[in-house]
C-alpha cells in the first residue's frame, strides 16, 4: 500500500504519510 502512496505522493509527503501510518513516537 505505501508504494502506491509513493507513487501518487512526493518524496516529502511520503514521509509525512509514512510517520501517519507508521508512528515512532
Amino acid at each position: 500500500m505505501r508504494e502506491n502512496i509513493s507513487s501518487q505522493l512526493q518524496l516529502g509527503e511520503v514521509e509525512v504519510a509514512d510517520i501517519q501510518f507508521n508512528p515512532r513516537s
